[in-house]
């Protein structure tokens, strides 16, 4: 693997791309997405199947395109940090930003205090010397043009319409474009919500921070696209259906005559190598935890032939709690992986010791008829879930066709602090009897379509899944 700058042309070529980031992040499988697996962890790598990698081509930076210089001096070669920061550091999940006195990292967390105050790393990053100057035409126009090479380059849709950026807004709104490269505080900010929220809004690219060039402000998107705005007022409307049907409060895990049903919202993970001493003080915190909970219940239950994992209210969340929850289900998780940059294909397996008696074998799995119920609502590592259940066969979905979501996300800032998140370009995959690649984002349809008046109804939707 090699990395060549090639100053004359402003060029970097990257020889293996999809290999770099995985040396960067310390993993001994290209294309891996799980921090835990490989780690000493309950998590492994599949016991039997064959990885497999396929290289696709180098990645040839052009940052002569975007006016982004790359200077020779001497033997030392210098590009703009802001591109150093999105080539070479956000792969690893960190991103950086200049404030005219200091690089920051600017993460929300890092940024604010609990109580959503201001903390004195947030007010030295918003305090900079740049938010005093305020931004220069010129560096309005830089912190655009390593906004565009940003998203070009490595916004997981690049290759279905929406890239070269620059070329998109000239076409389809050419104020945005003119917005994106003000100096006004306010009309800067207006752009970067209609691009990143609103044209690009794939429910998972989106804004969630403020300059640092311009200060600490109130943050609030302005601007939504028609999926954003679907899956919002999808969730609301399940979320009041839910409230009406099992209350305020109800339990996670449920019972009605041979049917289990277990509830949670989010894929969680503690990132810890649980053993069965302390999975136990995670449960509120992680997804597998919850769920070696769940089925302990369970399985001390007498008669329990189904269980259903409700995830109609599932938008999502880390993919190592994804992975270790399908452990449940297989010994075998199936998970693949297409980079459009550049064009290499994965395709990873993985196992769980879901008993954490330190070996994977049958016992791991629960000796169970699964169902998964989604909607419309279902999204990122729940539309994962549902869809390697399907294609895997240990599941039947129910209920409505997933919400999609098919790339891993990649937290980015832009030159001037902004930070924002976008669909990366490890875009997850279902892979056809034929061989042929395809990504999830439009969603998984279910096995057995039900309208909503079996969603919360645990006695109607047990008596349905009984009868299959």
């Amino acid at each position: 693997m090699t990395v060549a700058v090639d100053a004359s042309e402003g060029k970097i070529t990257i020889s293996d791309y999809d290999r770099y980031c995985s040396l960067i992040a310390g993993s001994e499988k290209t294309g891996n997405i799980s921090t835990l697996a490989g780690m000493d962890s309950y998590v492994t790598y599949g016991q039997n199947e064959t990885y497999v990698y396929e290289e696709g081509g180098p990645l040839v930076l052009d940052l002569a395109s975007y006016d982004l210089d790359v200077i020779a001096y001497g033997k030392t070669v210098y590009i703009p940090f802001a591109v150093a920061s999105e080539v070479f550091f956000e792969p690893n999940g960190i991103c950086f930003a200049y404030n005219g006195d200091d690089f920051y990292y600017p993460y929300s967390k890092a940024l604010y205090k609990e109580d959503k105050t201001m903390s004195s790393y947030g007010k030295a990053f918003y305090g900079g010397s740049l938010s005093r100057k305020r931004k220069t035409s010129a560096f309005a126009v830089f912190n655009y043009n390593a906004l565009c090479f940003s998203l070009d380059y490595f916004y997981g849709f690049r290759d279905k319409g929406f890239a070269p950026i620059d070329t998109y807004l000239k076409q389809h709104n050419s104020s945005v474009r003119t917005r994106l490269r003000s100096t006004d505080e306010t009309s800067y900010q207006d752009g970067i919500d209609a691009l990143l929220d609103g044209y690009l809004g794939d429910g998972h690219t989106g804004v969630y921070g403020y300059s640092g060039v311009y200060g600490d402000g109130q943050f609030e998107t302005a601007a939504y696209s028609s999926r954003s705005y679907h899956l919002s007022q999808t969730g609301h409307t399940l979320a009041s259906l839910r409230k009406n049907r099992l209350g305020e409060s109800f339990s996670p895990v449920r019972f009605h005559n041979k049917t289990a049903f277990i509830t949670f919202d989010s894929f969680d993970s503690a990132y810890k190598s649980f053993t069965k001493a302390n999975v136990r003080n995670y449960v509120d915190h992680d997804t597998f935890a919850f769920l070696y909970e769940a089925f302990e219940t369970i399985d001390n239950a007498s008669g329990i032939e189904n269980v259903v994992f409700d995830l109609s209210l599932n938008g999502g969340g880390a993919v190592d709690g994804l992975i270790a929850s399908l452990g449940f289900l297989t010994n075998s998780v199936n998970i693949n992986t297409y980079d459009p940059a550049t064009k290499s294909k994965t395709r990873l397996y993985y196992s769980v010791d879901t008993n954490l008696d330190g070996a994977i074998n049958e016992n791991d799995v629960k000796p169970y008829r699964f169902y998964v119920l989604t909607s419309n609502f279902t999204f990122s590592s729940a539309n994962l879930f549902a869809t390697v259940c399907k294609t895997q066969g240990v599941a039947t979905i129910l209920g409505e066709k997933s919400g999609g979501g098919a790339c891993v996300v990649r937290s980015s800032c832009t030159a001037d602090g902004l930070p924002f998140q976008m669909s990366g370009n490890t875009r997850l995959s279902i892979v056809d009897s034929l061989g042929a690649w395809s990504d999830n984002d439009g969603g998984i349809a279910a096995d057995h379509y039900l309208n909503r008046s079996y969603y919360y109804n645990d006695s109607g939707l047990a008596q349905y899944v009984e009868s299959l």
